[in-house]
């Protein structure tokens, strides 16, 4: 198993700040896998927002961040170390970790990534997980017409998921002053 000292993940200590810092790694307990990250995916919006402190006092923005601040939500790596039942070492799987050099996980809360995907495209998986769930909440049918809002990653993916579920006719708009 990989050394708690050789673990390293990015922190934000403050607005427009960024270093890589060492951190321990939590004891492998029954039930969970130690997974090296192969790759993760560094948000354009959120985390953008919060590194370049983009919102206004008071918002629910000044609430949730607060820094040091640890940012990441998706990541792609192989099992290194297993406690499990289904997860082997060698395993290749998505994560919803930080941006961390390593991360330990209940074995359920890693999904395997087929043979024929590679990391770099499997490593999209939470953003289509949450374009998915806002085409399951619009409840898209045959023939109908969907506005998107916003071309960025997630409302290619929102486009995608509405042609995929039938709409007839898909209208996506977006304006580049909004990504800035």
């Amino acid at each position: 198993m990989s050394s708690p000292h050789s673990a390293r993940r990015l922190v934000f200590p403050a607005k427009q700040q960024v270093h890589a810092a060492p951190f321990s790694l939590q004891e492998l307990q029954d039930g969970e896998v130690l997974v090296r990250t192969e790759f993760s995916l560094m948000s354009t919006g959120t985390e953008n927002i919060v590194f370049n402190r983009l919102f206004d006092p008071g918002t629910h923005w000044d609430t949730w961040v607060q820094y040091p601040f640890y940012p990441g939500y998706s990541a792609v790596g192989t099992v290194v170390a297993s406690r499990g039942q289904t997860r082997k070492e060698g395993d290749r799987v998505t994560v919803r970790f930080k941006h961390q050099s390593h991360g330990v996980c209940a074995e359920a809360d890693c999904r395997l990534i087929p043979d024929a995907v590679p990391f770099e495209q499997a490593l999209w998986f939470a953003l289509a997980k949450i374009a998915f769930h806002g085409a399951l909440g619009a409840d898209h049918r045959l023939g109908d017409s969907v506005l998107v809002i916003g071309a960025g990653p997630i409302g290619q993916m929102a486009l995608r998921w509405a042609a995929a579920a039938g709409a007839g006719s898909i209208v996506v708009v977006d304006s580049a002053a909004e990504r800035m």
